[in-house]
């Protein structure tokens, strides 16, 4: 099989900032198949990459190797870094782009590598090019080379993520992401909302409202509120073939309270 790697930024599509990392990539390893998850992260958002990423990386083979470029200090002391979770690996700045897939595998072996001695190139606002993407392609060209990419860190950063509680029939927990349909995804999971031992009907309290839990869109009518389960298995609220977050007005780190009762 191809060595693959994955690619996650903010740059957009109109400039030729991709274009330029995948072209060191191959420099290094001309077989490489490279893959792009998006580059429409908004601009330095930190919490929103680290989300998508933990959502993407489990698709791919083991071995693959993620570039993860959303990086609001660079040139500043934060160090460029390469990771081994498990049997992926990932080359990004350590800012916290790591949080969801950490929490996600608390107890999967890690590594962490500081990678500021492979440079190629002299700017100080595009490591993406110059660091991390050399990085990538000597990590798809000779795995093992991990082992010596570079010293050892030993501070991580990572975003203070929300958790949840349960009180009897009453969970609280965050928004986590919006995604492109305006659909609100939350971190309280499958298994909390099946916990809570209810008879009959069930329906979501979001603020004053009350909102059917179903299992597809087609159960509501066009224009009115639904709670489901999405794809991540977490708690989503959307408004069929309408966006949640401009009607709802939700944004992203909200407290939410969902209350499931029976009627």
């Amino acid at each position: 099989m191809q060595p693959i790697a994955a690619i996650l930024t903010d740059f957009g599509s109109d400039d030729w900032f991709v274009a330029s990392m995948k072209g060191k990539i191959l420099q290094r390893c001309p077989s490489a198949q490279i893959v792009d998850i998006t580059h429409n992260i908004q601009p330095g958002n930190i919490h929103a990459t680290s989300y998508v990423l933990a959502s993407t990386y489990q698709n791919f083979p083991q071995g693959t190797v993620f570039l993860i470029v959303v990086d609001p200090g660079v040139g500043s002391t934060r160090e460029p870094m390469a990771a081994k979770v498990g049997n992926h690996y990932f080359v990004l700045p350590n800012n916290g782009l790591l949080s969801h897939v950490l929490q996600k595998e608390p107890e999967t072996p890690t590594s962490f590598r500081n990678i500021e001695t492979i440079i190629e190139g002299d700017s100080h606002t595009f490591h993406g090019r110059d660091i991390f993407a050399p990085a990538v392609g000597q990590l798809l060209q000779d795995p093992d080379s991990f082992s010596s990419i570079g010293k050892l860190i030993e501070s991580l950063a990572r975003l203070q993520l929300a958790g949840i509680r349960n009180d009897r029939n009453v969970i609280h927990g965050v928004i986590e992401y919006i995604d492109h349909y305006g659909n609100a995804i939350s971190n309280l999971p499958k298994s909390a909302i099946e916990s809570l031992s209810i008879q009959g009907e069930t329906t979501v309290k979001w603020g004053d409202m009350t909102i059917p839990l179903v299992k597809t869109f087609s159960e509501v009518a066009k224009g009115k509120p639904l709670a489901y389960i999405g794809s991540n298995n977490t708690l989503e609220i959307a408004i069929n073939l309408d966006n949640a977050q401009k009607l709802l007005n939700i944004q992203v780190g909200d407290t939410i309270s969902i209350q499931l009762v029976t009627e």
